[in-house]
């Protein structure tokens, strides 16, 4: 006989109407559960007599809750069924029986049901707990969502997260933390943390002893300045810096922590190469200065050196010796123009150039940089096309895939500078993925060192990527070779076998033009076009002064020296603006050589201008107008007179007053 429902009505449902599948293989029951939910406003989602029965339902139905009796005829009860129903359903479970045994309730337990109800049914009892079971499972929900959006969040970071118990044992470590770990978070949960951190002194690598126990302090920190080091699973060295947050109960009670580690190598790593950008920086602003100054001193023994070269007579004995003066201070120069092509931020106006001079160059420069053990060989054949280009940059990709040459040899070693020509077609051109058809000149550098892993080949002309240790490598060098190549039209191709050697080739669009024989070095003085006209000289080195007063009298100019801009409008004025040309130094006290220039041409219009600088001044004064020319310091007796007539022989505009 089924039994006996109450006769009491239920309120108004305080919880959304819930779709519900009843398995009860008793009509009676079946008859008073349906009447309780719907006073309870709740909809039957399906009624099943089987387990196999309500399996299927559940599967098509999709119910919100389940009402499931225990002892149901067949192969599987209830408890069967609620198992394989929940293995595939997220939802609340309410068990009803008018009795059971013992055994039977250790299997209901363990498939977690809400309740546990006894017939006969109390409706208002059943609908309280129907309430109840659908309020929780809404809840347990919510605390799901906000697990799977936490474990997303957490799986997201790149820090490596670790939670522990109040002892330090993990009980929980983010995926990113599994994969420094080289462990899954199973295997690794209960074990001590410090079993499982390897932290390390920054500078030495050495192992700091109990430092896990004091990252295990709550509100742990370390500094952003004085990061510690953490070992990888692959002995990979990471910079990181720690917080550790202690987890507290509602009461305050601790009861456990939260480590974080936040990896800030390559932070580290972008600082560090500020921090160098800003040494080069202000090694550039040194290096301008220094070589105004040398430029000056070298302006002076090259220009003495002509002076004596042009003074000496047929035969005499220390011609040679004048000579050799005039080409030491000519080294001087270019090596002055080299170091201000290394330090200068913008590239040079691109320029002529033969890329064999290049070569040589550079083979000078690295040669000092090499071991003795490291061989270079350098491969130039003749008639090799010119480069329209910046020269600068040419020979800052030789020094830096030389420099990484050199690195990748261990001990003793072989490195090759080659060039060579090639005229490519337009099939050929656009298959290299060059600007055209044409010549081009090949730049080669190869070694026989250690080679470049493949995995890491197509990285290799990443910015501040590198595989060299920490304060070794930039990661610049090779970003950089790439950048000047793809400037300069060109393309860079890399073959390596590691334990082999690299060979690094670039191709350069070359000029449609006559191969070059080399540059022309600058000759010794010779007779050039004398003149008659006079000359204002601004000069605030005296040796200098003095001889660039001989070199223009010689050559038959008038000559009036001065020191400064106040002296030279002095003179200016002395004369009555009696001059043709104004010779200044840019840089002078008080009044600077642009300056004076402005001036003194406000009186006289038609005055030529040539103004001197040890520094880098290239276009600085072409606002200056018609009859105005610029000369870099230092400069032979040859090219100052070149200039000067040159000056004095172009004419004005026309109209200008004189």
């Amino acid at each position: 006989m089924p039994p006996m429902a109450s006769t009491a009505t239920a309120g108004p449902p305080s919880a959304p109407a819930a779709r519900v599948l009843i398995l009860e293989d008793d009509p009676g029951s079946t008859f008073i559960l349906k009447k309780i939910l719907a006073h309870g406003h709740h909809e039957i989602a399906g009624v099943a007599r089987s387990s196999e029965e309500a399996i299927t339902l559940a599967r098509t139905t999709k119910p919100d809750l389940l009402l499931m009796d225990i002892q149901i005829p067949g192969k599987q009860d209830g408890v069967d069924a609620a198992k394989i129903i929940l293995s595939e359903l997220d939802v609340p479970l309410i068990y009803m029986t008018a009795y059971s045994d013992e055994a039977t309730i250790e299997r209901a337990r363990r498939t977690a049901p809400f309740a546990y109800l006894l017939k006969p049914y109390r409706e208002k009892e059943m609908l309280i707990t129907i309430e109840m079971a659908l309020y929780k499972a809404r809840i347990d929900r919510l605390g799901k969502t906000s697990e799977q959006r936490l474990a997303a969040t957490l799986g997201a970071l790149e820090d490596y997260v670790f939670t522990t118990d109040a002892v330090g044992r993990l009980t929980y470590l983010n995926p990113a933390a599994e994969r420094m770990l080289g462990k899954i978070g199973q295997y690794c949960l209960g074990q001590p943390l410090s079993e499982l951190l390897d932290l390390r002194e920054r500078e030495t690598r050495t192992p700091l002893p109990d430092i896990v126990e004091r990252v295990l302090q709550a509100d742990f920190r370390t500094s952003p300045a004085h990061p510690l080091v953490l070992m990888k699973k692959n002995n990979e060295a990471r910079l990181v810096q720690i917080q550790t947050n202690a987890l507290t109960e509602t009461d305050g009670l601790t009861v456990g922590l939260v480590v974080i580690l936040r990896d800030v190598t390559l932070l580290d790593e972008l600082e560090e190469n500020i921090r160098r950008a800003q040494k080069l920086d202000a090694v550039g602003r040194l290096a301008g200065g220094i070589s105004h100054d040398f430029n000056n001193l070298l302006a002076i023994i090259n220009s003495f050196a002509d002076l004596l070269l042009l003074k000496a007579q047929p035969g005499d004995p220390l011609e040679k010796y004048y000579r050799n003066i005039r080409a030491a201070g000519q080294r001087g120069t270019d090596l002055v123009s080299r170091l201000m092509n290394f330090s200068r931020r913008a590239a040079t106006p691109p320029k002529t150039v033969d890329p064999a001079d290049i070569v040589h160059e550079v083979e000078k420069m690295m040669r000092p940089l090499f071991r003795e053990n490291i061989e270079l060989v350098v491969e130039v054949p003749p008639g090799l096309p010119q480069l329209h280009t910046d020269p600068g940059q040419i020979e800052q990709i030789l020094v830096n895939l030389c420099l990484n040459a050199r690195d990748a040899i261990a001990e003793a070693g072989r490195i090759t500078i080659s060039l060579a020509s090639r005229k490519y077609d337009a099939q050929t051109a656009a298959h290299y993925g060059l600007n055209g058809p044409g010549p081009y000149v090949l730049l080669k550098v190869s070694d026989n060192g250690c080679g470049i892993p493949t995995e890491i080949c197509d990285r290799i002309f990443e910015p501040f990527f590198t595989t060299k240790e920490v304060g070794k490598g930039t990661g610049l060098g090779l970003a950089m070779v790439y950048h000047f190549v793809k400037q300069n039209g060109g393309r860079v191709d890399v073959h390596s076998v590691p334990g082999e050697g690299t060979d690094f080739t670039i191709m350069l669009p070359a000029i449609e033009s006559n191969p070059s024989t080399g540059l022309v070095s600058e000759d010794a003085p010779v007779q050039v076009p004398h003149g008659h006209e006079r000359v204002l000289l601004v000069e605030d080195d005296p040796d200098f002064a003095d001889c660039v007063k001989s070199l223009l009298e010689i050559h038959g100019y008038t000559t009036v020296a001065a020191r400064s801009g106040e002296d030279a409008l002095e003179r200016f004025d002395e004369n009555d603006g009696n001059f043709d040309l104004l010779v200044a130094d840019v840089v002078l006290p008080k009044l600077s050589g642009r300056l004076l220039a402005e001036q003194l041409r406000k009186q006289k219009p038609r005055l030529r201008v040539l103004l001197m600088s040890g520094y880098e001044n290239v276009g600085l004064f072409d606002d200056l107008g018609p009859g105005t020319d610029q000369l870099q310091k230092p400069f032979s007796l040859n090219t100052l007179m070149v200039h000067v007539r040159e000056l004095l022989d172009a004419p004005m505009l026309s109209g200008t007053a004189s």
